[in-house]
């Protein structure tokens, strides 16, 4: 086991560590997540996060405890080395996580040594699927998830077996659930709870229902229930286009999925299983105590920064990020689904095809891994905005399946030779990913796409000394972590130039930044330099030898020395 434990290590370490700073910050999330940790470092309120000075509520601090603390470890200031390696550093012990959780998981089921391939190969899936590579190597709070979410659920699994063979609480398991829903909620928020309470209480209704001799109508029904429901709920809540209707018919079939596995609570026997396992894993109890930790945060934080600015961020944040019944939402993440689990996607795809054309009596551990999959899926789905980084917790259950699935074919093979071969096709698969991947992140991606990020461009005017630096129409936190002060920006809402202008008046020269006034930039953004003339400035482009692109289009971003009119 140690072995395969430092491969998987060594494995992680070349795919998400290799040049980690090569390329700058790029996005606006970990621009972002970087900022934020420095200024709480230097503020010394690790409750209350800000960025510059004001209030910043979007995401609970535990990305920015892991910063600080590496670099405290190290005696640094908080940078992008400290964010990027922290990300690194967890998508490891994630995979380190789902080879040990599902080797214990797997044993509920198969022999110890088709666990331990299963195992293995979940493992390894996992470590080099196309999105999961790509949350380990950019400094996003979605990774953080991961490991809260497998030992969370490995504990949950280990609990659903004491209280089957024994009659009794396996309260250290407990406790270790409530403490990662505990973790997970101060990375992420509610949301992050969607993938432990998934499997939580559908899991055991999934058990309990298979296990049920009987089959009435109360599945069927619960299924068209189902099915009806979702297609209310997306009329009333949006406009529904012909474009949408794959996205209404998958959300039709997860909601008839969803419509039998609780129309089997109607058969005898099925509810009170259903909670014989609630009473022994403690659902409420374990997600209870994540959102109370969570409420205390919140509590401090309307006492740092007062209750109707709590209040308002966090509607803000709410009305960002959740979106019901869109059809375009399930659409997008069913791709995301399959591409960022990559390779192992098609292992996980013939797993869930064998279960359903075997009609397999599913394991405690499958029911578990199921719910958590699909379960996870339908709720980002319905509530959210289809956007692929959301879906990273999944991507362990992913790659659990797929695991199982290679075990079992495996173990179906009719020799050694046989076996031997698949495992090293296999393993030239597994190799070739994580080399193009390290490749691409180490190396590629700073020589090719370098100007995707303001880094050198600060660099070179931290360098000329620039005292006054300004965006108009545009926000990069990376630019304020470069320069190592705040910058200012301007042009956004109604601003036409009047704010710049009185900013000009009252501190001198400012050198802003603007985006190339290209045909879409006027018409998405309007004249920007037409702006600043007419509110009494002159704008002098200055030369720089840094590119930045930003969107539209990678439209190159110019430095204008602006002053007032003479």
């Amino acid at each position: 086991m140690m072995i395969r434990v430092i491969a998987l290590c060594a494995l992680c370490g070349v795919v998400y560590a290799t040049g980690l700073t090569t390329q700058g910050l790029t996005n606006w999330q970990e621009s972002t997540r970087a900022l934020v940790a420095r200024e709480m470092q230097r503020s010394g309120e690790y409750l209350a996060p800000t960025m510059r000075g004001e209030p910043y509520i979007a995401k609970p601090p535990m990305i920015y405890w892991m910063q600080i603390g590496l670099a405290a470890m190290l005696g640094d200031e908080v940078g992008e080395w400290h964010l990027r390696a922290v990300v690194a550093l967890v998508g490891m012990a994630g995979v380190v996580a789902t080879y040990l959780v599902s080797r214990r998981m797997f044993r509920d089921g198969l022999s110890p040594p088709d666990a331990e391939r299963a195992a293995w190969w979940s493992a390894l899936g996992l470590a080099v699927s196309i999105l999961y590579v790509r949350s380990s190597r950019t400094g996003e709070l979605d990774i953080l998830l991961v490991p809260f979410a497998v030992i969370g659920i490995g504990a949950l699994h280990a609990a659903w077996i004491h209280a089957a063979e024994r009659g009794r609480v396996r309260y250290g398991a407990v406790l270790l659930c409530a403490l990662c829903a505990i973790g997970a909620v101060m990375s992420k928020g509610p949301p992050a709870l969607v993938c432990l309470g998934a499997a939580m209480v559908f899991g055991p209704m999934v058990w309990s229902a298979g296990a049920s001799a009987e089959r009435t109508r109360a599945r069927a029904l619960g299924a068209g229930i189902g099915a009806l429901a979702v297609i209310v709920l997306v009329v009333l809540l949006n406009p529904v286009r012909v474009r949408d209707v794959p996205g209404v018919m998958l959300m039709e079939a997860m909601g008839a999925m969803a419509g039998w596995w609780v129309g089997a609570l109607a058969e005898r026997g099925v509810l009170g299983a259903w909670f014989g396992v609630l009473a022994r894993t403690h659902p409420v109890g374990v997600l209870g105590a994540a959102v109370g930790v969570f409420w205390a945060w919140g509590w401090h934080l309307k006492r740092a920064f007062g209750a109707e600015a709590v209040a308002e961020r966090a509607a803000r944040e709410v009305g960002n990020n959740l979106n019901l019944f869109v059809p375009e939402a399930i659409e997008k993440n069913a791709g995301f689904l399959l591409y960022g689990s990559a390779p192992v996607a098609v292992a996980m795809g013939a797993g869930l095809v064998m279960i359903a054309r075997d009609r397999m009596r599913l394991t405690r551990s499958m029911c578990l891994i199921l719910a958590w999959l699909i379960g996870g899926f339908i709720v980002y789905s319905i509530a959210g905005k289809g956007v692929a980084r959301y879906l990273t917790p999944l991507w362990p259950a992913c790659a659990m399946v797929g695991g199982w699935f290679i075990a079992v074919w495996m173990g179906r093979m009719p020799g050694v030779l046989s076996r031997r071969r698949a495992a090293a096709a296999m393993s030239v698969v597994v190799l070739a990913f994580a080399g193009g991947q390290a490749w691409w992140y180490g190396i590629g991606r700073g020589a090719h796409n370098n100007e995707d990020s303001i880094r050198a461009l600060a660099t070179e005017l931290r360098e000329r000394g620039a005292a006054h630096v300004a965006t108009w129409k545009f926000e990069d936190p990376a630019l304020d972590l470069y320069l190592d002060r705040a910058t200012m920006r301007f042009g956004e809402g109604d601003d036409e130039g009047e704010e710049l202008a009185a900013h000009v008046r009252e501190h001198g020269v400012v050198l802003l930044l603007v985006r190339d006034q290209t045909e879409e930039v006027m018409e998405r953004y309007g004249s920007s330099l037409a702006d600043v003339e007419e509110a009494g400035l002159t704008a002098r482009e200055v030369e720089v030898a840094a590119l930045y692109v930003r969107p539209p289009g990678r439209t190159r971003v110019r430095v204008y020395e602006v002053s007032l009119r003479e």
